[in-house]
């Protein structure tokens, strides 16, 4: 049985959901005492998610309060307006679960991936090196398909008798795109209108989604022209805006590219912050590492096309992607031809 602690943790739990029933709270109750005390974590669970993230961390002084709060902003965030803030919202939440998950002795990961989400999980027999799990292939599959790192594709993993080896800090991994999964699901859009109680408060949350810059409005920003960019570059941006999350290569591929597009160090550092797994430390390492302001001082450029087909990050490519090798090329040649079609003088009209 899961403490209060364990449900304030992990309020996603099926545990946290019981505990959660048996308080009988209302939509209505939210707005009087003491129950408002709920609807305002809630909202400050929605802040930190979008803002700052890194400070989402769970409150387990008042149990009675911490648990219900997530529900409670979960059901806020599904009448928002806005696909972008509500991925960008459970992406943050499902991430400060993981890394808490990654400290957790094996056996509470265990409990957790087999209780609430069904998972065909287990300890190995004869436990050695790192492994720590051995996870069905169907919930590997399942919730590892967004992940573009080479380590993650089926072909790399150990598989026996239908299960894969699994590190504990790889299974929270997983846990993570899983809890991202039910909490999207629970923030679709209901077909009722919002309760009017909670009017107020709505309109507070689609305020705060609505002064989030997208990707491409910052990029755009410092004089990098995002049409003249390709696919590949493109849907990296469109990743990001969304809340999604690009791989180590995906995120080498974009940032050389912005910097050798013309972006300073700044500039990308400041279209990062968007993202919600920024982590300012390490992100400014990266850059500046790339930018060629540590290391060796070397400038890199972004990896060739064959390379991004490669990782599968080549998408929809289009005319001009059969006559290049390289994503910067592809850039400086759109921008020309950008630059004569504006300077092209239109043609009279035919009498």
């Amino acid at each position: 049985m899961s403490s209060e602690r364990d449900k304030a943790r992990y309020p996603f739990t099926s545990e946290a959901a019981e505990f959660v029933k048996s308080l009988n709270i209302g939509v209505d109750d939210l707005t009087s005492e003491p129950y408002n005390l709920i609807l305002k974590r809630a909202e400050q669970r929605i802040r930190q998610a979008l803002f700052k993230p890194d400070e989402l961390s769970p409150q387990e002084q008042d149990p009675n309060i911490e648990i219900p709060s997530f529900p409670t902003a979960i059901m806020l965030m599904a009448f928002v307006d806005s696909e972008n803030t509500k991925r960008r919202y459970a992406v943050a939440e499902s991430k400060s679960f993981s890394k808490k998950l990654k400290d957790e002795e094996p056996e509470k990961v265990l409990e957790i991936a087999k209780r609430t989400f069904g998972w065909r999980i287990k300890h190995p027999d004869d436990k050695t090196g790192t492994v720590d799990f051995l996870l069905h292939f169907r919930e590997y599959l399942t919730n590892s398909r967004n992940m573009n790192e080479l380590k993650w594709k089926l072909t790399n993993r150990y598989l026996k008798s239908g299960y894969i080896q699994l590190t504990k800090d790889e299974t929270a991994r997983l846990l993570e795109e899983e809890i991202q999964k039910k909490i999207l699901e629970k923030t679709k859009h209901p077909k009722v209108e919002p309760p009017k109680a909670l009017q107020e408060i709505l309109s507070e949350i689609n305020g705060l989604a609505s002064v989030r810059s997208t990707s491409q409005d910052l990029v755009q920003t410092f004089s990098i022209e995002v049409a003249d960019m390709p696919q590949c570059i493109k849907r990296m941006l469109d990743t990001l805006s969304s809340g999604g999350r690009l791989s180590h290569i995906g995120r080498f591929t974009l940032t050389s590219f912005l910097i050798n597009a013309g972006a300073t160090e700044e500039d990308v550092m400041d279209f990062f912050k968007t993202a919600s797994d920024f982590d300012e430390g390490k992100t400014r390492y990266q850059v500046e590492h790339i930018s060629g302001g540590r290391g060796g001082k070397t400038r890199y450029t972004p990896p060739k096309c064959d390379t991004l087909r490669t990782h599968g990050l080549c998408v929809g490519p289009d005319e001009l992607c059969k006559r290049v090798k390289h994503p910067l090329s592809y850039y400086k040649r759109k921008r020309i031809l950008s630059k004569r079609s504006v300077a092209k003088p239109a043609q009279a009209p035919e009498i």
